[in-house]
């Protein structure tokens, strides 16, 4: 049990006037949001519990995350917005309770339920598509709106994920004396590219963007609610589809899923989105989605590259991540027949021309199984039951 942060407790007062906090429990917190978990009460005695995410760092998380939960429509599996403040900047949330995510049922021992899982992410996730889809100005005319006077003026894109791609490209070009890993000419000019074939209004929707396995939350009902909006974009379906195949891009819990657990994913989500989006079913479909996989490979060898240079922790018994060595040598090695079927051969001969240099310098570290999958890897007592933090080494 923790105190009430100070700010969240003035905020919740203010927002919520009628309403009083008796205690706090501190779900996660760190550089950019606290987050708590309020019980509270009412002038008439009536008890309940609230979520109040209070964004410390940056304020494009919080006008990303309270436009995209002001802009859907109800009963969608995403937290209920409450009420929100700009300054400092504060959302109360409904509480989803205190379920098992997917990350949990992924570092069991019940490759069934991990399966379940998996496929209930894939449906969250088509669910959220299928509301959304080809229609961003309910998500756009928020972010106009805080922009223009009910937040503090802060302006952000519908979808930053050409920059975000594109900006890689740059910082690794800056880096390569460091790394050994080249940037050749027509790099760029390929990825623009591979862009441009995912940009397809008829095929975009509202993203939560870090679809993590630890960012959702299993109700009562058995219901899985997606949570954790900060990225959130609107953008080609395909980026977040692609999170079963690299598998899980941005997030930590990201050991790999047999791949008969992803294709009944992807044909769980195929199902939810195909009465809007018949294109779910063409092969083009599975394209864009090997496309966007060729993406996320070359954003998280930016982003993971130079942690794993420095040295990757010894693995141990009861690791809940695997070593980001292991991952992006996957990624790589996964991309590179992708980008050369799709036509882009310098980044292909890139991809190639990394993944020899890694596996050179480190030796050859194939990704494992996510433990729920695996046999006899972990002792009982060793077994990592939940994914409630990222570890420390793992940024």
């Amino acid at each position: 049990m923790a105190a009430t942060h100070p700010e969240i407790m003035a905020g919740f007062e203010r927002l919520l006037p009628g309403w009083r906090a008796e205690r706090a429990a501190t779900l996660a917190g760190g550089e950019q949001t606290v987050v708590q978990r309020l019980t509270v009460r009412d002038d008439h005695e009536r008890q309940t519990t609230v979520i109040g995410k209070l964004f410390t760092g940056s304020a494009e998380g919080y006008v990303r995350e309270s436009a995209a939960l002001a802009s859907l429509p109800p009963g969608l599996p995403a937290p209920r917005l409450l009420a929100a403040q700009a300054r400092p900047p504060l959302l109360l949330l409904n509480d989803i309770g205190t379920g098992p995510s997917v990350a949990d049922a992924l570092l069991g021992d019940d490759p069934a339920a991990a399966t379940r899982a998996v496929a209930d992410w894939a449906a969250a996730i088509g669910t959220l598509h299928a509301a959304t889809l080809g229609d961003p100005e309910a998500f756009s005319a928020e972010l106009r709106r805080r922009a223009d006077g009910d937040g503090d003026g802060t302006q952000v894109s519908v979808d930053y994920t050409p920059g975000l791609l594109l900006d890689t490209v740059a910082s690794l070009d800056s880096r390569a004396s460091l790394t050994g890993l080249s940037v050749p000419n027509g790099l760029r000019d390929e990825l623009a590219e591979l862009l441009a074939r995912l940009t397809d209004p008829g095929q975009s929707a509202l993203s939560p963007a870090d679809a993590c396995p630890d960012n959702n939350v299993r109700d009562d009902s058995g219901a899985l609610t997606l949570v954790d909006f900060e990225g959130a974009a609107f953008r080609h379906v395909a980026w977040d589809v692609a999170y079963l195949t690299v598998p899980w891009p941005s997030c930590w819990c990201c050991w790999r899923l047999p791949a008969d657990v992803a294709g009944e994913a992807v044909d769980r989500y195929r199902d939810i989105v195909r009465p809007v989006l018949p294109w779910a079913d063409s092969a083009g479909f599975r394209q864009a989605v090997d496309r966007a996989a060729v993406g996320w490979a070359v954003i998280t060898t930016s982003w993971f590259l130079g942690r794993a240079i420095a040295g990757d922790p010894p693995m141990t018994e009861g690791d809940a991540a695997p070593r980001r060595r292991a991952f992006l040598l996957h990624r790589l090695e996964l991309a590179i027949p992708r980008a050369e079927a799709d036509g882009l051969p310098v980044t292909a001969a890139t991809l190639s021309e990394w993944h020899a240099t890694l596996t050179s310098r480190w030796g050859p570290m194939p990704l494992a199984l996510a433990p729920a999958f695996r046999r006899e890897m972990f002792s009982e007592q060793d077994r990592p039951r939940g994914c409630s933090r990222v570890p420390r080494w793992f940024s």
